[in-house]
């Protein structure tokens, strides 16, 4: 993937992301914790996510989100991300 392909791929999921937050009543927000673990004797994985959404005003909408995770076996290795994102109406 090229970055160019990279950043519209994330800024659509930011978009989406910003659309969701922004049908929150104003002055309202979330915080998800997610976990996850699952796998067999060949191979498996295990990680977790974070996120933060708020509808701060009627015009200000901001999230964000952070996840890692680890496998072993055949799906070994280490991978994380971050991602958030601001709309602001005017």
């Amino acid at each position: 993937m090229s970055m160019r392909e990279a950043v519209d791929l994330f800024g659509d999921r930011a978009s989406d992301r910003l659309d969701e937050v922004g049908e929150l009543p104003v002055g309202s927000g979330a915080l998800d914790l997610t976990i996850f673990a699952e796998g067999d004797l060949d191979g498996g994985m295990a990680g977790g996510k974070l996120g933060y959404e708020h509808r701060v005003k009627e015009d200000l909408s901001i999230f964000g989100e952070g996840w890692a995770g680890w496998g072993y076996g055949d799906r070994g290795g280490f991978e994380y991300g971050a991602l958030g994102g601001l709309r602001w109406r005017f």
